[in-house]
């Protein structure tokens, strides 16, 4: 039986001390299948609707990440990027998680894009997942009740469209992030692109890094953290944030200043 060696990032500095140790682990005929189907799938197939309509079967923590890294070791790099894999993986995610699975883990090399995408939890348990790797666009956009930790970097549309998540991004990500998302917290590491949390609504971004144009514009009522002063004096006068609670916090998130959100 073929082997694959699961964790990508061994002596690149992660440390997964939680994770179990599946070095070599052997791909069971319940990944294979679901390998084939994922094979089945081209460009264009990426439709939610089409993929729900699919036959799967249930995976585990386990076996949804040694499928990643066969998906990510014997497709083309461009299919690998498309929100075909993304769309298929996340179905995956979620039919697991209706079977009893949470706490699920993937590592991967190559970009993904729509990874965690249209994901539903449940009100006081939420689904939880952890990303080692960059992810492409949209990832984990469109989700509720959504529990998402990345360590990596993302592009575009982080979270955006979502309900009632939380993202915890250490790394940086581009535009858009948050964008018409409800209820929603994001505390990002490094740096942030621009239009962050364009029309959100009661949402809260944590922001260590830069941040580009257009914070929270068109939103309504949310909070902005940041640790650079000269930031926090700037935002606090820019009318697009007039609707935003503007706190300067300090490496612990300890607020030091604020400004009053207008009514």
């Amino acid at each position: 039986m073929s082997q694959i060696l699961v964790n990508p990032f061994e002596g690149r500095g992660f440390k997964l001390a939680d994770v179990e140790d599946i070095r070599d682990i052997s791909i069971d005929e319940t990944v294979k299948n679901a390998f084939q189907k994922y094979c089945s799938l081209s460009y264009g197939d990426s439709k939610i609707t089409l993929l729900r309509k699919m036959k799967l079967d249930v995976l585990n923590q386990m076996q949804l990440n040694i499928l990643l890294q066969k998906i990510t070791r014997e497709t083309e790099k461009s299919k690998v990027g498309d929100e075909v894999t993304g769309m298929y993986l996340s179905r995956l995610i979620q039919l697991s998680y209706s079977k009893g699975h949470d706490n699920f883990v993937l590592m991967f090399k190559e970009g993904i894009s729509y990874l965690g995408y249209n994901l539903k939890g449940k009100f006081g348990k939420p689904l939880n997942i952890t990303l080692y790797g960059d992810a492409l666009d949209h990832c984990g956009a469109e989700s509720k009740y959504l529990n998402m930790n990345i360590f990596g970097n993302t592009t575009g549309y982080l979270g955006s469209h979502s309900d009632s998540c939380k993202y915890v991004l250490n790394g940086s990500t581009q535009n858009s992030c948050g964008s018409n998302a409800l209820l929603c917290d994001f505390e990002i590491s490094g740096n942030v692109g621009s239009e962050l949390g364009f029309f959100s609504y009661l949402s809260k971004y944590t922001v260590q890094g830069k941040i580009g144009n257009n914070p929270g514009l068109e939103s309504k009522v949310g909070t902005l953290k940041i640790q650079n002063e000269r930031d926090f004096k700037r935002y606090c006068i820019r009318p697009v944030c007039l609707f935003w609670r503007i706190q300067l916090i300090d490496t612990n998130g300890e607020v030091l200043k604020e400004n009053d959100a207008k009514k």
